[in-house]
C-alpha cells in the first residue's frame, strides 16, 4: 500500500477491510491485518516483468513511458509506479534499465535477462475499462461500506487519476439506474432504497453476463466476473427457473426468453438480499393497491410454489411484489386480463375526487368524455403504480421534451394531475407518468373539437363555383355552412349566425371575423398556405373554447 498506510489499521482501512477479505476470497490474493500492517493486494504483479520484456523485445534503443503505457493498455503514472519493481528484477538478473531525458527507457541486456523475458512471456493479461468498471461496481452493490480510492489504486494496481476517471464512469451508471453516487475523500458512498438496488444488481447482472459470455477467444476474466456473478446466486439456477415458470404457468403470464431471465436472476436477487436482511419499504397504501390485484388463493399459491421448490417462506409484501415485476415483465395470455384486474382495484376515492374538480375547472367538454377522461386517469394511476413502464425502467420518456414544447398547457395539466397523484401514491418515472396523462387529456380534447363553420362569398359563375366548392370541400378542418354571391345576403346571414371564418374570392374584410382570400384555381403553393392558416385557426379557436381558465403557455 501507499507509504501513509503502513501503520496500525486506520479507519478506513477497519471499514474496507470486509471489502478486501470478499476481494480476497473470490481472487486468492494475499490479505494481511494486524499492527503495522495494512491491507496488502496484488492481482498485477506482471506488470513490472511486461515491462521489462517490452524493453527486451523492441527494436528500437529507447521506448518512452506513453509507449510503454500503450502497449501496456495503462496509464504512463501506473508505468512511473511499476518502473522500480521493474529495475528490481533487472538487478536480480544482472541487468539494468537506462533512463535517458525526452528519450525514454533502455535495458541493458543480459543472458539472464533475455531468459527471464523468455520465460515469462505471455504472462501478462490486459483488463479493459469495462472489466474495471464491472469489478468496481459488484464492491459498490455487495457491500453497504464506502469504497475508498486509495484502496483501489492498490486492489486493481491503477493510478489515483485513472481510478477517479472509471469512478465518473461508474456514478453516470448509477445515474442511469436512478442511484446517487457521491465521490469523496470519505470514498464511493452509494446511495438508494431496496428495489433500485435491486433492480440495478439485476442490470449488473445482466451486463456482467454478456460481457463474460462476449470475451475473445483466449481472453482471461482476470478480475473473476464469473465468480462475483455467483455471489448473488444464492440457489441453483435451475431450480429459480423452474419456480419462476411454474408461478407464469399458474397465473397464464407469457414471458419473453429475455424476460424469462431477466426475472430468474431478479429472484435470485430477491433471495440474496433477504438473506442479508433487507426487504422492500412498501407504503400501506401503495401495498393495499398492489395487493388488490391478488385473491387470497393466488398469493397462496405463489408461496406453496417457494415454499416448495425453493424451500423458502417468502413475507407476503415480497411476494406481491415479485408478481408486480412479472406482471410488468410479462403479458397475460388473454390480453384483456390485465385490463379486467386494474379495473377491479379501486384507487382512493378523495384523490378522484380531486383530479376530477381540478379537470371541471379547466376543460369545457362533454360530461361523457369528462367521465371516459376520468376514468383513464384513474386506469394511468393504477398501471403506473403497479407496473411501472415495461421496457423504460429508469429512462426517460421519448416523448416528453416534444410534448413539453408542442402541448404547452395539456402538459401542464397533466403535471398538475400528477402533483396531486404522488400525494397519495408513488410513481417512480415522473416524464413517462406525466406523457400518458397528456396523452388522455389530448385525446379527449381531439374527440371534443369542431370543424370550423365557413361562410363563402364569391364572384363566381356557375362552373367556376362548382370547382372552388370542390377545392374548398378538400381542405381540412372546415364545414362549408353557407355560401352566396351576395354581399347584402352575407351581411343578412351575418346578422343571425357567427362563423368561425369567411372564405372570399374578392376583395373583402370583416372587423369581427377572420377572412381567407382565396384565387377560383387554387395552386399548390396557395392550397399549403391556405391548410396552414386553417389549422392555427382551427388549433385556436378549439383551445380557446375547450380549456378555461387560461393555462400559463
Amino acid at each position: 500500500m501507499n507509504s501513509d498506510s503502513n501503520r496500525l489499521i486506520t479507519y478506513e482501512a477497519i471499514q474496507f477491510a470486509n471489502i478486501m477479505y470478499h476481494a480476497c476470497a473470490i481472487h486468492g490474493s494475499i490479505y494481511c491485518t494486524g499492527k503495522k500492517k495494512g491491507v496488502v493486494i496484488h492481482m498485477h504483479k506482471e506488470i513490472p516483468a511486461e515491462i521489462v520484456r517490452i524493453l527486451v523485445d523492441s527494436p528500437n534503443e529507447y521506448v518512452t513511458a506513453k509507449e510503454l503505457a500503450g502497449k501496456l493498455d495503462v496509464s504512463r503514472r501506473t508505468v512511473f509506479n511499476n518502473m522500480q519493481a521493474a529495475r528490481d528484477i533487472c538487478r536480480q538478473n544482472e541487468s539494468d534499465i537506462i533512463s535517458v531525458k525526452s528519450k525514454g527507457y533502455s535495458i541493458r541486456k543480459s543472458a539472464g535477462i533475455c531468459a527471464f523475458a523468455k520465460k515469462g512471456r505471455g504472462k501478462y493479461v490486459r483488463i479493459c475499462n469495462q472489466e474495471y468498471k464491472l469489478y468496481i461496481i459488484y464492491l459498490l452493490l455487495s457491500d453497504e461500506e464506502p469504497v475508498h480510492i486509495s484502496e483501489l489504486e492498490n486492489i486493481l494496481y491503477l493510478s489515483r487519476p485513472t481510478v477517479y476517471r472509471l469512478a465518473e464512469e461508474i456514478k453516470e451508471w448509477f445515474a442511469a439506474n436512478k442511484m446517487e453516487l457521491t465521490i469523496s475523500r470519505k470514498g464511493m458512498i452509494l446511495e438508494t432504497g431496496e428495489k433500485r438496488l435491486r433492480a440495478a444488481i439485476k442490470n449488473w447482472m445482466t451486463e456482467a453476463g454478456q460481457w463474460l459470455d462476449g470475451k475473445k477467444e483466449g481472453q482471461q476474466d482476470s478480475l473473476k466476473l464469473g465468480q462475483c456473478v455467483k455471489e448473488f446466486l444464492t440457489l441453483e439456477d435451475g431450480k429459480v427457473r423452474k419456480t419462476v415458470e411454474e408461478i407464469c404457468r399458474k397465473n397464464k403470464l407469457v414471458l419473453s426468453r429475455f424476460e424469462l431471465n431477466g426475472m430468474v436472476n431478479m429472484l435470485q436477487v430477491m433471495i440474496y438480499r433477504l438473506h442479508k436482511g433487507h426487504c422492500v419499504k412498501i407504503s400501506d397504501r401503495l401495498f393495499s393497491l398492489m395487493r388488490a390485484f391478488f385473491s387470497e388463493r393466488g398469493i397462496n399459491e405463489i408461496a406453496d410454489c417457494f415454499g416448495e421448490n425453493l424451500n423458502i417462506q417468502f413475507p407476503e409484501r415480497e411476494i406481491v411484489y415479485f408478481m408486480v415485476l412479472l406482471l410488468n415483465n410479462g403479458n397475460f395470455e388473454d390480453r384483456k386480463a390485465l385490463d379486467n384486474q386494474c379495473h377491479r382495484v379501486k384507487v382512493n376515492e378523495t384523490l378522484m375526487d380531486e383530479c376530477g374538480t381540478y379537470l371541471k375547472e379547466h376543460l369545457n367538454i362533454r360530461p361523457e368524455d369528462f367521465d371516459e377522461l376520468l376514468g383513464n386517469i384513474e386506469f394511468i394511476i393504477k398501471r403506473e403504480v403497479l407496473f411501472q413502464i415495461k421496457g423504460e425502467t429508469g429512462r426517460n420518456s421519448k416523448h416528453y421534451n416534444a410534448m413539453t414544447e408542442k402541448y404547452r398547457a395539456t402538459v401542464i395539466m397533466a403535471q398538475e394531475l400528477y402533483r396531486r397523484i404522488t400525494k397519495y401514491y408513488n410513481i417512480e418515472y415522473y416524464e413517462k407518468a406525466i406523457c400518458n396523462i397528456a396523452f388522455s387529456i389530448l385525446s379527449i380534447i381531439q374527440k371534443n373539437k369542431k370543424e370550423l363553420h365557413a361562410a363563402l362569398i364569391h364572384n363566381c359563375d356557375i362552373f367556376e363555383f362548382k370547382f372552388v366548392l370542390l377545392s374548398l370541400q378538400s381542405l381540412p378542418f372546415i364545414h362549408l355552412a353557407y355560401s352566396t354571391d351576395s354581399m347584402e345576403k352575407l351581411e343578412e346571414y351575418l346578422g343571425k349566425n357567427e362563423p368561425d371564418i369567411i372564405i372570399s374570392t374578392m376583395e373583402y374584410k370583416n372587423q369581427a371575423i377572420p377572412v381567407m382570400k382565396i384565387s377560383k384555381v387554387f395552386g399548390e403553393k396557395e392550397t399549403m398556405e391556405n391548410i396552414r392558416v386553417l389549422i392555427q385557426l382551427y388549433q385556436r379557436l378549439n383551445y380557446e373554447r375547450l380549456i378555461k381558465n387560461r393555462i400559463e403557455q
